[in-house]
């Protein structure tokens, strides 16, 4: 037992620069014809991932076979793009199952399971998601606002989004229980275009609209004020 021990223990760090180096070795598409399913194994075994999918789904799917002119060069994550935008052309969308163990699924967006894809939105910071906004994956992010409330915010993204996605894909946009941070979720590509629209409108007011409203406060207070003074007056005048 303690030899097997030993031997895994100094096995480990070949084991992790192998995977290190196959991280680092780019994807290769060459022009051509290539089989969809052909596609997706080729991209799960540069990945280390295991990718499920329904073959009745697959075989739905129109546009079976994917055709470029020129050589596509990738890395890691440009793999990841890459095959997130080739199943969407079909009506498809990759969802993560299990991270940990490099497992994901193949969805229908408009299948029986499309329903499912939301519920596998992962969880990400809005800087993660803009550093790959053509990702066409589930997720989910927090945007804080520093300017506008999360209403205001909500309703001014809500007519943009109304009509992306499908049934298995909308953008959904609401707020967290405060008015300081709206709730994303939808595929990555759509939350970055909403973050950084969100961003663009998170500004302070103009200087003649902070007047404004500062004008606006000090005439209340003032009538407040009035008003509070003739209540004494009137209640003192009962008193006596």
């Amino acid at each position: 037992m303690k030899t097997a021990a030993l031997l895994v223990l100094t096995l480990l760090p070949a084991l992790a620069a192998q995977q290190e180096e196959a991280k680092g070795r780019p994807f290769v598409l060459e022009a051509g014809e290539t089989k969809l399913t052909e596609f997706v194994d080729r991209c799960a075994s540069h990945l280390g991932w295991n990718i499920l999918s329904s073959a009745q789904e697959l075989a739905s799917c129109p546009r079976q076979e994917i055709r470029t002119q020129n050589r596509i060069e990738v890395d890691h994550d440009g793999c990841i793009e890459l095959l997130s935008t080739m199943l969407a052309r079909g009506g498809f969308v990759l969802t993560e199952l299990d991270a940990k163990k490099s497992v994901y699924e193949i969805l229908a967006m408009e299948g029986p399971r499309g329903r499912e894809i939301l519920n596998r939105a992962v969880r990400r910071t809005p800087e993660q998601i803009l550093a790959q906004p053509t990702l066409r994956m589930p997720v989910s992010t927090v945007v804080e606002l520093k300017h506008i409330n999360a209403p205001i915010a909500v309703n001014a993204l809500r007519p943009f989004f109304a009509s992306t996605g499908g049934p298995g894909s909308p953008l959904t946009i609401g707020s967290v229980g405060n008015i300081s941070s709206v709730l994303v979720t939808g595929m990555q590509d759509q939350v970055a275009l909403a973050i950084d629209m969100v961003r663009q409108c998170d500004v302070p007011p103009p200087p003649e609209a902070q007047r404004a409203t500062t004008d606006r406060i000090e005439a209340l207070e003032r009538r407040v004020a009035s008003l509070e003074k003739k209540l004494k007056a009137a209640e003192a005048g009962e008193e006596r």
